[in-house]
C-alpha cells in the first residue's frame, strides 16, 4: 500500500514538472489576440498591426515599439519611445529586447511596410516573444499621420 502511494505521488510530480516544461516553451507561433491579418517570414506568421491600433497602444503604453531599421534611420527619426533592434536578429551586444519579459507586447516597424518589421517580428516570435506584431503601414505612415516621433541627431528636421 505504501509503495503504491509513493508511486502515485511520484508519477503526479513527474507529470506536473513535464507539463510545466512544455507550457514554458514557445511553439514558434504568435499570439494573435485580435485576429489581425498576418504575413509569413521564415515559416512564422507575424500579425500585422493596423496604424490606428498602434497609436492607441503607444499612447496607453501597451507595447514596446521596436525599430527594425538601420541605426542611422533610427537616429534620424523613430517612433517616440521606441528601442532599436535591427532586422533580422537584433544587435550582437546590448540588444534592448534582452531586457524584456517574454509576455511583453512588442510592435516592430520599418520604412517599407512589413519588410524588416516582419523579419524582426518573426525572429522575436521564434525567440519566445509570442505577443509580437509588425506595424502594417510602416514608419512613414506613422510620421505622415503626425504621430509622436523622436530623434537622436542634431540634423535639420525640416529637410
Amino acid at each position: 500500500m505504501m509503495n503504491r502511494r509513493v508511486y502515485l505521488q511520484s508519477a503526479g510530480l513527474i507529470s506536473t514538472v513535464s507539463l510545466t516544461g512544455c507550457l514554458g516553451e514557445s511553439n514558434g507561433e504568435a499570439v494573435n489576440e485580435f485576429g489581425y491579418d498576418t504575413k509569413e517570414n521564415a515559416e512564422t506568421e507575424v500579425p500585422l498591426l493596423p496604424l490606428e491600433d498602434a497609436i492607441d497602444w503607444h499612447d496607453a503604453g501597451d507595447a514596446v515599439f521596436v525599430d527594425a531599421r538601420s541605426r542611422v534611420d533610427f537616429a534620424v527619426g523613430h517612433i517616440e519611445g521606441a528601442v532599436h533592434s535591427p532586422a533580422p536578429d537584433g544587435k550582437d551586444e546590448d540588444d534592448p529586447i534582452a531586457e524584456l519579459n517574454m509576455d511583453t507586447r512588442i510592435a516592430t516597424y520599418c520604412d517599407i511596410p512589413e519588410e524588416l518589421a516582419v523579419q524582426r517580428g518573426s525572429s522575436l516570435i521564434k525567440e519566445g516573444y509570442r505577443h509580437t506584431y509588425a506595424l502594417a503601414d510602416g514608419f512613414d505612415a506613422w510620421s505622415d499621420a503626425e504621430y509622436p516621433v523622436g530623434y537622436e541627431c542634431s540634423c535639420d528636421q525640416g529637410t
